[in-house]
């Protein structure tokens, strides 16, 4: 019965510039069995992946420390990193082989490319360096030190190698035999040639002959495998459709609004704005919304919310309420800075973002206290860029804002507009309506993040 763990064969070859010791990948071919397999591209991304990362072992990584024991290679800066061409010619296939200890009948993939890379990849510049007289020669095969022939640390070998590199004759060193020129051979000669040539082989590529044939009954092993397994029942397309039905069914996926929401809940604040009474007391004159950018209690709203106002009061996401004063203000972007006399622990500031990358189309959400009601959540689209708004009393006009089409009402105005990641690119500021009713018609503006920053007096990324 197979098992779970996956079978491979892998095959290079190799070519190495005796000059300059820089071993080129000529031809790579990797064949796993990786059982059932659903998605061959993520698979056959995956043994990509793995098998750079294994040359990446082979020609750059080395533990390198000094005398006193110090780790001298503790970064990526100390030794070169594998790139996409590193490994030319590479060809992934699959010889799949269900196993029956599961209904998928699929086997783990994780490692195979690098699992079966480096044997592979030594291997072949061991056999390639057998032909300047190198008998063994270990990893790391940095380009320095196959220049140098050193196998495993300077010593005689490594100096006996250099020395006898001059006599190299041929361009390249290769990891397999390359066809030489013919010779002329006399017919009753040609079978003692022939034996010798064969001898000659064998005794040259012995140790290859030897490291290839763990990989050579691997192989036999998956033939076995394929041809004595029982079948499994074959899964279907419709059988993956029900299956993910399922899943979606007893887990459902969160929508964008709800993700966006969870990202800044913790940020949103209510801000209440009281003036005198007719008693002598205080009363809420206006209610709007502000969010945290700075997580020592640094707040953005609008101007309009807190104009005027004896008092202002913020109340957080803890149900926490604190009085809050105005630092700074932007009046040409109607934006106020407030700062909370106490906060929270913990208190969580949101992420902002430039806005140059904003495109009509974009999904928005906005969030609020419209009426005095939430903390609300609405969604949308950016519907344009670089708007111009008269406010209603027609005391200002605010220009470069976002239109976008998430209802919004009185009592938005300072909250935050999100993008699809949760982060902040704007800030609500007013509504449009022919009818001069304050209430939502489909266009809502909002004050580009890079603005309120100004405001702040420091840049927000």
């Amino acid at each position: 019965m197979p098992g779970t763990f996956p079978n491979g064969c892998h095959i290079a070859e190799v070519e190495i510039d005796p000059e300059t010791g820089e071993t080129e990948i000529v031809s790579y071919v990797a064949c796993d069995d990786a059982g059932t397999i659903i998605n061959h591209q993520v698979v056959e991304g995956q043994m990509q992946g793995g098998v750079t990362q294994g040359a990446g072992h082979i020609f750059f990584e080395q533990a390198v420390y000094d005398g006193s024991g110090q780790l001298l290679t503790g970064s990526f800066m100390d030794y070169a990193m594998p790139r996409a061409g590193l490994v030319g010619g590479l060809t992934v296939t699959d010889h799949a082989v269900p196993t029956a200890t599961n209904p998928l009948g699929a086997k783990g993939v994780g490692e195979g490319g690098v699992t079966g890379s480096m044997p592979c990849l030594m291997n072949a510049v061991n056999d390639a360096l057998r032909e300047a007289g190198v008998k063994r020669f270990d990893m790391p095969a940095s380009q320095l030190r196959v220049w140098a022939r050193d196998p495993g640390g300077e010593g005689g070998s490594a100096r006996s190698a250099r020395h006898q590199r001059g006599s190299v004759k041929r361009g390249s060193l290769y990891s397999r035999s390359r066809p030489k020129a013919a010779v002329e051979v006399l017919p009753a000669e040609k079978k003692t040639v022939a034996k010798s040539k064969f001898r000659e082989t064998l005794r040259r590529h012995r140790i290859s002959l030897l490291a290839a044939l763990p990989g050579l009954a691997a192989l036999l092993f998956v033939l076995l495998q394929a041809g004595l397994a029982t079948r499994q029942t074959e899964i279907t397309q419709e059988d993956i459709d029900a299956a993910v039905a399922t899943a979606l069914e007893s887990v459902p996926i969160p929508s964008h609004s709800t993700k966006t929401y969870e990202a800044v809940r913790g940020s949103v604040v209510r801000v209440r704005a009281y003036n005198d009474g007719p008693d002598g007391g205080e009363i809420v004159g206006s209610t709007g919304t502000g969010v945290v950018i700075l997580d020592k209690g640094v707040i953005l709203t609008n101007i309009h919310v807190v104009q005027g106002a004896r008092r202002i009061s913020v109340t957080f996401d803890t149900g926490m309420e604190s009085d809050a004063a105005i630092t700074g203000t932007r009046p040409e972007d109607d934006l106020a800075v407030l700062q909370a006399a106490t906060i929270p622990d913990d208190l969580q500031a949101a992420t902002l973002q430039s806005t140059s990358g904003l495109q009509p189309g974009d999904f928005v959400t906005a969030i609020g206290f419209p009426f005095g009601v939430g903390p609300s959540v609405s969604s949308g689209v950016v519907s344009g860029l670089q708007r111009e708004y008269r406010s209603p009393e027609g005391q200002r006009v605010l220009t470069n804002l976002i239109q976008f089409d998430a209802a919004v009402n009185p009592g938005n105005s300072g909250g935050p507009l999100l993008n699809s990641s949760g982060e902040v690119v704007g800030i609500v500021t007013g509504i449009l309506n022919p009818t001069q009713q304050r209430v939502f018609v489909g266009i809502g503006f909002a004050v580009p993040i890079e603005n309120a920053s100004m405001a702040v007096g420091v840049p927000p990324f």
